[in-house]
């Protein structure tokens, strides 16, 4: 991972990705509003002027390079896989994203409709960064789920030293957790990310 973290509203993203044609997916997948986009989009221009990521010229907004290149690779996504987690009463979203040319962002929840956008270096696998992601969300007693493309996806609940994983099925009553030892579980979520096809 690299240290370069960028910190932008829905708001600023509505301004840079309104125009893109996957963005409403995105959109509705981080749980960002879909009303009033046009308020929104005029107050990511003032914003991101604002904090100088962008100016104004000849009558259109341009953004520096690399905040633009980053905030696209929310929607130029070869595969996304998402992390949810809830520790108490906290609930936290990250979605790891590799683009087809390879790049890889994870962009997570920092706070009420903020997104920390962060580049990873391509030093090791997919699945072994999203496992260090995993091992940093279950430090402590909550719950996971893991969702990748064309997968139930799998709920991973530690408590007081307790592990157990259910998968969630589309239609069910609700998940059917079994319990198993933190070796097992962690496997068991590193086979789901390694069906992936990176």
């Amino acid at each position: 991972m690299t240290d370069n973290d960028i910190k932008l509203t829905f708001a600023e993203l509505e301004c840079l990705l309104g125009a893109e044609p996957d963005w409403p997916e995105v959109r509705k997948m981080l749980g960002f509003p879909e009303s009033d986009l046009d308020a929104f989009k005029r107050a990511g221009v003032a914003s991101l002027i604002a904090r100088g990521y962008a100016e104004m010229r000849d009558g259109q907004l341009v953004g520096s390079e690399a905040l633009v290149q980053l905030a696209h690779r929310l929607v130029d996504t070869k595969t996304a896989v998402s992390l949810v987690t809830v520790h108490e009463h906290d609930v936290g979203v990250a979605l790891f994203l590799e683009a087809p040319a390879g790049e890889r962002t994870v962009v997570s929840l920092f706070a009420k409709d903020v997104m920390s956008l962060v580049p990873f270096v391509n030093d090791m696998s997919c699945t072994d960064q999203i496992m260090g992601l995993v091992d940093a969300a279950m430090a402590v007693d909550g719950a996971l789920t893991v969702a990748v493309p064309a997968m139930p996806p799998l709920v991973v609940q530690r408590q007081d030293g307790v592990w157990s994983t259910a998968d969630v099925v589309p239609g069910a009553a609700g998940p059917n957790f079994k319990e198993m030892s933190q070796g097992e579980a962690m496997a068991q979520i590193r086979q789901l990310l390694d069906s992936v096809a990176w």
